[in-house]
C-alpha cells in the first residue's frame, strides 16, 4: 500500500504489538476492506488516486490464507499509515454512496 510521510506513534504501536485483540481487529478491518475492494472492482468502480483495489484484495487474501506468516510490523504500517490516507482518498466515494442510499430510501 502507499506509504505516507506520517510518522509512527510509538505508544500506539506498542499497544498494538502487545495486544492480540487489537491485532485481530486490525486483521478484520483489512479483510473487510479487501472484500469491499474486490466487490467494487468487479462492479467497475474506479479506485480514487492513492487507492489500489488489487493491493487491498491481495492484502485480504494474505491475511486470510497466510495468517501464520503475518508480520505485525507490516500490518502496523498498513493500519497506521496507509489506511488513514485511503480514508481521505475514499471520502468522496463514501459521500456519494451515502447520498445514493438516502435518495433511494
Amino acid at each position: 500500500m502507499v506509504r505516507t510521510g506520517r510518522r509512527d506513534h510509538p505508544p500506539r504501536k506498542r499497544a498494538y504489538l502487545d495486544d492480540d485483540l487489537l491485532q485481530e481487529a486490525g486483521d478484520s478491518l483489512m479483510m473487510k476492506l479487501g472484500e469491499a475492494a474486490n466487490r467494487l472492482s468487479r462492479l467497475g468502480v474506479l479506485a480514487p488516486d492513492g487507492v489500489d483495489w488489487a493491493l487491498a484484495v491481495a492484502n485480504r487474501n494474505f491475511t486470510i490464507h497466510q495468517y501464520d506468516e503475518i508480520d505485525r510490523e507490516l500490518t502496523w504500517l498498513t493500519l497506521s499509515r496507509d489506511l488513514p490516507a485511503w480514508r481521505s482518498s475514499l471520502a468522496r466515494l463514501f459521500a456519494e454512496a451515502e447520498s445514493t442510499i438516502r435518495d433511494e430510501a
